[in-house]
């Protein structure tokens, strides 16, 4: 009963906070499909999903599972915003893409590097651990690795390929998207794992390449009849969600190609909503800031909290208030430090 009530609690609380200050209005004005603010705020709400998806064996409960089933969601936005932005940029700022391993190695290298450090720290404090510390920084995190992957697909097509021979930015947008769903067909069929555990989600990458790519006639299909759509997305989306609970033991088609549509839809039904909202405040932009480093130290800290609470005994739903705020605010501190990094990094560039 407890744990119901720390749920339910937290639950009303998570829609506070992202629904607090939201507009309504007949249009939403913007020229963008997804504004760095909506981006910001969805963040922050899908960061807090994975979080509950990644909560330990010990302390999971009814209500955190039914959000875990579709935490697949929240992991394939953070692909897509990734890749959305990056397309963008192939139009917009040639100059960036001509040093694009310079702008975007040091973003997501740095933050991993001082989380794994911190957690080889720690590990080596509490747990006498003997490992080397040059091994736990090799060894980031996992969703890393296949971002930086994702890097290297979108690299190889819109900025090496060129180099090579013409090629349209159609056919760049195609290729990527063949070569992302084709290791996702690998990942689901074969033993070789190029996408590590992620199989459905890496495919918001190509997601967020077609979204940027033709994003002013998704935004023309959005907003005409926009209510409409958004009952018919919100529909769709419940009918597919309770179809996946049910047959995703069915193999591919239930734990992949259901799996692929639910995402897709629901989706569709958010960025409907933020054409017909306005959305985002402080502190879904406090937290939507963060969300990277949330990624890479949630696990941790649930680990240290379970190192206090050996006997297991805590309240599921207490571990969870426990386990977010504490990752919130680690999440700031490393967000401090990496930035910090970050500006020491590109004052030695400028002088070299």
């Amino acid at each position: 009963m407890a744990t119901t009530v720390f749920m339910i609690l937290f639950i009303i609380s998570v829609l506070i906070i992202w629904t607090w200050g939201i507009s309504l209005s007949d249009v939403n004005t913007s020229a963008a499909l997804l504004t760095k603010k909506e981006s910001t705020t969805l963040r922050g709400l899908f960061c807090i999903v994975v979080m509950i998806a990644h909560i330990p064996e010990a302390y999971q409960n009814r209500i955190q599972d039914m959000i875990t089933s579709f935490g697949f969601v929240a992991v394939t936005f953070f692909f897509l915003t990734a890749a959305y932005g990056l397309r963008l940029k192939v139009n917009d700022s040639p100059d960036y893409m001509n040093r694009f391993w310079r702008r975007r190695l040091p973003p997501i290298l740095i933050p991993a590097i001082l989380s794994q450090i911190i957690i080889f720290l720690y590990e080596k404090i509490a747990h006498a651990s003997s490992g080397n510390i040059l091994i736990a920084i090799l060894n980031i995190n996992d969703w890393c690795k296949v971002l930086l992957l994702c890097y290297l697909i979108f690299w190889a097509v819109y900025v090496l390929l060129p180099k090579i021979i013409r090629i349209p930015f159609a056919a760049q947008d195609i290729t990527a998207t063949l070569i992302i769903t084709a290791f996702s067909l690998i990942g689901r069929l074969t033993d070789f794992k190029p996408t590590l555990i992620w199989i459905v989600e890496p495919l918001g990458f190509a997601y967020g390449l077609l979204a940027a790519a033709y994003s002013e006639k998704i935004l023309a299909f959005l907003r005409s009849k926009a209510t409409a759509k958004i009952v018919i997305f919100l529909i769709s989306s419940l009918i597919l969600g309770v179809s996946y609970l049910i047959f995703k033991p069915i193999e591919i088609w239930g734990d992949y190609l259901l799996k692929i549509i639910l995402g897709i839809v629901i989706l569709l039904f958010m960025f409907a909503v933020i054409k017909k909202v306005n959305i985002g405040n402080r502190t879904t932009a406090f937290i939507g800031g963060i969300s990277y480093e949330t990624f890479l130290l949630h696990e941790a800290v649930y680990t240290v909290i379970m190192d206090i609470d050996k006997t297991r005994s805590l309240n599921p739903g207490l571990f969870i208030w426990t386990g977010i705020v504490m990752t919130v605010i680690l999440s700031r501190l490393l967000k401090l430090l990496s930035d910090i990094c970050l500006k020491a990094f590109h004052n030695t560039r400028k002088q070299s």
